[in-house]
């Protein structure tokens, strides 16, 4: 079942800053730069070459000096002010000195390009980075990291909850339409109010976004300039925030994001003062870790919930490291936490000691006086790798796996992002993709296309699920196939489908129906053939390419898939054209996943023989109605004749 439930305002705003600030803004290289003065573009042989019309900017979202008429530089050159005046090593500023900080702080893209490029005087950028990392300048810069944050929120994330295709998207699409709407409005709020009318159609030639892909389709048509790199780390922000927001609430990670979503704006100065919320310093370090580190959070996130080991990251750099339950993980800034024994705490890397064994094995222990105490115990990283790579299924991967995860699918009546049926030919390209994608939102997966260990559980368990009703289901016409076959209604299912046996006593408006299907094949023939005359057999319709296909074993396919109702994917009835074509190959599809046969499109002996039994008992059940109502008779006696022979006239 689809989620239907919206995001809460919370949730938006947890999207704004987590997703779009940490993940796509306030990161450079995995590390946390929002208390840090910085420059949108390049710096060569000491000239500033901004890109297109950003200069300076402060904060996790990345607040633009040179977007709001000095106000935010001039608060910035006062908070410093105010700092150093209570700090010892710092200089005040003359109020010359101030004037000219605001102006080359406030300037924008096109001014810094008019002045040929020069950058700010160095001292003043030193000073201005001691600030923003003191408890004042980390108060600074998450006061302006919340307004902008309000700001997106009235402006444009409320206003973007009321549209059809938000509307319409289950949650995880919410979390990556609220993500590139904040970073479109965060990046530029006209590039952001643009998106929001499109999503809207404004215009009434314009017809609304119907969906997140369409959505994704206008910003690459329209802002892929300015907006394609940093969207597309928004958007892996976005899948981390996914992950947590579908997390298990009595996992560690799940207990971990209720406990920072609670109040997702919260002073990180003021984190871990809380006597009530004592393990909330430990919960905001790591989940704001995964977002300096998306991509390795993915896998991470995977290892935590299969349960495995993972092992990723050197003391120097960023560490994620998990026995399956157990975690230790830090940033590469340094900022760590550990949850072992079921508690959490906080940790630098400095305290930490990482062996790594022969045979890839690691331990990590926490140092204190010159003592390691062990914490966690991490299995081979090689045998963990090997084990990822045959449970995990992702684009370009080939095989009999894919095949198998293809006729799943086909089964389960997904199609590619054109409503065209699947093909099980074992690769795994952009129609297996949007296959598995439209499963995992129909299940509450990720939407990610990518078929982790929990996407093909699922997969298997609504097949296993599927066949289990189809097998319980009780059909209407069972009891006219039992009359037909001469058996009792309990035996039908649980034997393979017999040619049905007339003769003389089988009623005239059977033998009646019977003579009036396929005209063209069956009228010039004796209803019952002589005994010494051969049965003849049907042709099987297979695909092109093989070497038994008929026009006409094809055209009686289509005939009698027509009689089913089973047309092509469009609901159309089948032309009886005699070429296998694709409407045909969708059709046998449909039919073998209704049927419990391996979805393979293809026209098979089995298939065939299944369809022709099909239609001439829906035949019976529409032009002979009396049929169903006479009970069955016993099968004849074939010890005297042989079934297919005349019968004995009748007097």
């Amino acid at each position: 079942m689809v989620d239907r439930k919206e995001l809460n305002e919370k949730e938006l705003k947890a999207v704004a800053y987590f997703a779009v600030g940490v993940a796509s803004e306030g990161t450079d290289h995995e590390k946390d730069v929002a208390a840090k003065l910085s420059f949108a573009g390049r710096i060569v042989k000491g000239l500033m070459e901004p890109a297109a019309q950003s200069g300076f900017s402060v904060g996790t979202l990345q607040k633009d000096l040179g977007q709001d008429r000095q106000a935010t530089a001039k608060a910035l050159v006062d908070a410093y002010q105010a700092w150093a005046e209570q700090s010892t090593g710092w200089p005040v500023l003359s109020d010359a000195e101030a004037a000219a900080s605001v102006a080359d702080l406030a300037r924008n893209g096109k001014a810094i390009r008019d002045q040929g490029g020069r950058n700010i005087d160095p001292s003043l950028r030193e000073q201005l980075n001691a600030f923003l990392t003191s408890k004042g300048g980390r108060d600074f810069v998450h006061e302006r990291d919340v307004a902008q944050v309000e700001h997106i929120h009235k402006d444009a994330l409320a206003k973007m909850v009321d549209s059809v295709v938000y509307r319409n998207a289950n949650t995880d699409d919410q979390i990556t339409l609220t993500t590139i709407v904040a970073k479109a409005f965060n990046q530029q709020e006209a590039a952001g109010k643009s998106l929001f009318r499109a999503m809207k159609g404004d215009r009434a030639s314009v017809r609304p976004l119907a969906n997140v892909d369409d959505v994704l389709a206008y910003v690459e048509t329209h802002h892929k300039n300015y907006l394609a790199t940093g969207r597309e780390h928004a958007l892996i922000g976005a899948k981390v925030l996914t992950r947590l927001h579908n997390a298990d609430e009595n996992s560690p990670i799940g207990r971990a994001w209720r406990e920072v979503l609670a109040d997702p704006l919260v002073r990180p100065t003021e984190i871990g003062t809380d006597p009530a919320r004592p393990d909330l310093a430990a919960h905001y370090t790591l989940i704001k870790n995964l977002f300096h580190a998306p991509k390795k959070a993915m896998t991470f996130l995977d290892a935590l919930e299969q349960g495995r080991a993972h092992s990723e990251g050197k003391i120097t750099g960023t560490g994620f490291y998990t026995d399956g339950t157990q975690v230790v993980q830090w940033n590469a800034d340094g900022k760590g936490v550990t949850f072992v024994d079921g508690q959490w705490a906080t940790i630098s890397r400095d305290e930490l000691g990482l062996t790594r064994a022969r045979d890839g094995s690691v331990d990590l222990a926490r140092v204190v006086e010159g003592e390691g105490r062990p914490l966690l115990h991490v299995e081979p990283a090689v045998r963990v790798a090997t084990e990822a790579v045959g449970r995990a299924l992702r684009p370009g991967a080939q095989g009999e796996d894919v095949r198998q995860l293809q006729e799943q699918l086909m089964r389960l009546g997904y199609a590619d992002a054109q409503g065209r049926p699947l093909h099980a030919d074992g690769d795994y390209g952009p129609g297996t993709q949007a296959a598995v994608r439209a499963f995992q939102r129909d299940h509450d997966l990720v939407a990610d296309g990518l078929s982790g260990r929990q996407t093909l559980a699922s997969v298997r368990q609504a097949v296993d699920d599927r066949d289990a009703r189809f097998a319980s289901a009780h059909r209407p016409h069972d009891e006219v196939l039992a009359a037909y076959r001469g058996i009792e209604p309990a035996t039908v299912g649980r034997s393979p489908p017999v040619e049905a046996r007339m003769d003389a006593r089988t009623p005239p408006e059977t033998i009646a129906a019977y003579e009036s299907l396929e005209p063209v094949t069956r009228s010039a023939a004796p209803l019952l053939a002589p005994a010494e005359a051969p049965v003849a057999r049907e042709p099987v319709a297979v695909p092109p390419g093989s070497e038994a296909p008929t026009a006409d074993a094809t055209r009686l396919l289509q005939e009698r898939l027509n009689t089913l109702g089973i047309g092509d994917a469009d609901g159309r009835p089948l032309a009886t054209h005699g070429a296998y074509d694709m409407a045909t190959r969708s059709a046998v599809a449909r039919f073998q996943s209704d049927h419990g046969f391996a979805v393979t499109g293809q026209a098979d002996a089995s298939t065939h023989e299944a369809v022709k039994n099909e239609a001439f008992i829906a035949t019976l059940r529409d032009r002979s109605p009396t049929m169903a109502a006479e009970p069955a008779r016993p099968a004849p006696d074939t010890s005297l004749a042989p079934t297919w022979a005349p019968a004995a006239p009748m007097t």
